[in-house]
């Protein structure tokens, strides 16, 4: 995800999908990543207006402190255990 496309149409995709599944309780503990390519830019403003186009709460949304440049570091910190 890149800051610049946040809000684009498969924003929208993704949250009736993640709505759908969740409704339906087919996801458990649910969390997204954003994979963010340039986390560096982001404010928390702006995970709020992801969380809201996802249709999660705002909790829901992952955040790291390592980039995605060193990719094995970044997945290491996630230590959430749901879907």
């Amino acid at each position: 995800m890149n800051l610049k496309y946040l809000g684009d149409a498969l924003d929208h995709w993704k949250g009736a999908i993640f709505e759908s599944l969740q409704t339906a309780r087919l996801l458990m503990d649910f969390a997204v990543d954003p994979m963010s390519t340039d986390s560096d830019m982001w404010a928390p403003a702006d995970f709020l207006i992801y969380a809201r186009l996802l249709r999660v709460h705002n909790t829901q949304v992952l955040r790291h402190k390592m980039t995605l440049r060193n990719r094995k570091d970044y997945f290491t910190e996630i230590t959430h255990m749901g879907d």
